[in-house]
């Protein structure tokens, strides 16, 4: 997974190495026919005919390149070609990587930062310090930017929108969308949208219009939830059936993980469900599942997702802290209403 990383980046770049050179040779025949003076030759002018033949060689060079690897070498000439570049290296979705390619990835950019050279990475996990867990090294080094909203910044969002479009919601409906976006922005819009959209609010009002009405939120959020209810299907069904070539025993037990996610309070799901509760009550469930084969599952669960495309990601297992965490905070408000 490194190596497919660092070729996307020099093949980005436009940078190659010279893998391997061909030489081939081949026989070339050719035949020369000069026309001049008199013969008897049919279907042609009369005239004189003289016809010549030779052989010689032909050399053709064919030259294969590929980017550069992941050797140690490899990790300077990759500082050097991006420095050149003037450009940054963004990786998204890196909570997809497999977790034996993050290990790695940990230790090769120590060296890329010790080349100067600096990576971002997007992704979504709740546990700080993912790389810091994987090489200490990297303590005092890795900056995290945590994108979770306050319940005070989510409120002047609101009290921006309404004084862009003259309105005014009452107290208690800004009240109950802050709490339920639970720190997530894109929910907060989309609910400020279908409650606008309710009260056929569309554009800026020449007078102030207010808001009051609860139904209208009652409505905004049975909207939403019918427009993500395929998704979080998708989710539950998807998980459930496991990898292509899970057994029924091991779909069995991706079944109990989702069922335990489901079961779990609002604040367990926020806090985050460690594994051993995750073991101790499936295990209650179906005391016949062995509690490594649940480790084995939980371990691949991300992975599970990215081969199912389910995109965002809904929950993702932090290996090094052993805890299973809510990364798409919209399953609480679907789970809700």
């Amino acid at each position: 997974e490194c190596q497919a990383i660092y070729d996307e980046i020099l093949g980005q770049l436009g940078v190659h190495q010279t893998k391997e050179n061909e030489t081939s040779a081949s026989r070339e025949f050719s035949t020369d026919i000069n026309a001049g003076g008199e013969a008897g030759i049919p279907f042609v002018a009369k005239g004189k005919a003289e016809a010549t033949a030779g052989v010689g060689t032909a050399h053709e060079e064919k030259e294969t390149t590929a980017p550069i690897g992941r050797s140690g070498e490899s990790l300077s000439f990759l500082a050097i070609a991006i420095k050149k570049s003037g450009r940054r290296v963004v990786i998204e979705d890196f909570h997809y990587i497999p977790e034996e390619s993050k290990k790695r990835f940990a230790v090769d950019i120590k060296a890329l930062l010790e080349y100067g050279i600096s990576f971002i990475l997007v992704g979504a996990w709740e546990e700080p310090q993912v790389l810091v867990a994987y090489n200490g090294d990297l303590s005092g080094r890795v900056d995290e930017i945590n994108l979770r909203w306050t319940d005070g910044e989510l409120r002047e969002v609101l009290r921006l929108g309404q004084e862009a479009l003259n309105i005014s919601i009452a107290p208690h409906i800004s009240r109950e969308m802050v709490t339920d976006s639970s720190g997530n922005i894109g929910l907060l819009q989309r609910i400020a949208e279908k409650l606008c959209t309710q009260a056929d609010i569309f554009q800026s009002a020449p007078e102030q219009l207010p808001i009051d009405d609860h139904h209208l939120l009652a409505n905004a959020r049975l909207e939403i939830c019918r427009e993500e209810a395929q998704r979080y299907r998708k989710f539950g069904w998807s998980v459930s059936d496991g990898f292509a070539n899970s057994n029924e025993r091991t779909k069995g037990i991706y079944m109990r993980i989702i069922q335990v996610c489901v079961e779990a309070t609002e604040a367990e799901l926020l806090a985050g469900l460690p594994q051993d509760a995750i073991i101790e009550r499936i295990q209650k469930l179906d005391s016949e599942i062995t509690a490594n084969s649940i480790r084995n599952a939980l371990n691949r669960l991300d992975a599970l997702q990215a081969e199912k495309a389910i995109y965002p990601v809904v929950a993702t297992f932090n290996p090094v802290g052993k805890i299973l965490n809510l990364a798409d905070r919209e399953l609480l408000f679907y789970r809700k209403y």
